[in-house]
Order: C-alpha cells, then structure tokens, then sequence
C-alpha cells in the first residue's frame, strides 16, 4: 500500500488552496497522514492566558501543566477543523502531543515528521513561503504563500 506524510503549518489548516491540495494528494494515492502544527494558535493561546513557554532548539518547553493543556486544545481544535474540512475517511490526522502516564507531552511537529518518515514512501512538509524548513532530501518541502488571495470557489447562478 502507498502512503503518504504530510506535516503542515497550523498557519495553512483554513487554506483553501491548500485543502484543495491535500484532497488532490488524496486521491491519488490510497491514504495519506497528516500531522498538523499549532505554533502561532499556540502562542496566542498562552499569551491570552497569560501562560508561559520557551524554545530551546527550536523546540517548546512548557512551564506549567496548565500550558501543556492549552497547547493540547489548539492542537486537536486545528485536527478537527482540517478533519471536517478534508471529510475523508481515507485520512489520518495526528497531532504533537500524546498523553504518557496521565502527562501530556508536547512535541515538535517537524520533529515527529523525520522520526516518522522513513516509514512512509512519500513524505511532504506545508509550510508557510519565506520559512525555513531543513530536511534530508527525501522530505518534499511546499511553500503556500499566504498573501496572495485564494482562489475563488465557483458558485452557480440561476438566472
């Protein structure tokens, strides 16, 4: 069976260009895997809460079991909005966070892409255009641009 990787930005889940892409993928092949991100909707979230967190390698570090939390809701908040914008069976969405001994333990996305990889025969990363992603050669990086205007859906006209 073909499978399919794809980590994308939490930053593109409500681009229609890029659910158009993701559908397209998934058509193609017989399933894909999507691990979703949620740095900047995570951010957000803990300013709004006035909770704190830091990076060390790129890598968040939460200070409280309170940000944990917080970081675990935006994160299954962006997999269910992309699950019912995508609506297909065939589609498995994975977030960076699991929950180990009554713990939850946030992880980075780009991260849980190269560990899983290798175990996948196509493998993409989302991203933002202007970011800068560094992956071996066999992850695909796809630049969305999120100033230019989306396109159009078309809608029928009765007349």
């Amino acid at each position: 069976m073909f499978r399919t990787l794809i980590k994308i930005s939490g930053d593109l889940t409500k681009n229609e260009e890029v659910i158009q892409w993701l559908r397209k993928v998934n058509s193609v092949h017989l399933g894909i895997v999507i691990i979703v991100g949620g740095r900047t909707r995570i951010n957000e979230r803990l300013k709004q809460y006035d909770l704190e967190s830091t990076f060390e390698n790129g890598v968040r570090i939460h200070k409280s079991k309170r940000s944990r939390s917080h970081a675990w809701d935006v994160l299954t908040d962006i997999r269910d909005e992309l699950r019912k914008a995508l609506g297909s069976r065939n589609i498995v969405i994975e977030i960076p966070c699991k929950i180990i001994a009554d713990t939850i333990c946030h992880f980075d996305g780009d991260d849980y892409l190269r560990m899983l990889a290798p175990a996948f025969d196509d493998v993409y990363c989302l991203t933002v255009k202007g970011r800068i992603k560094k992956f071996p050669e066999r992850i695909k990086i796809k630049e969305f641009d999120l100033n230019r205007p989306e396109p159009q859906r078309a809608t029928r006209v009765d007349g």
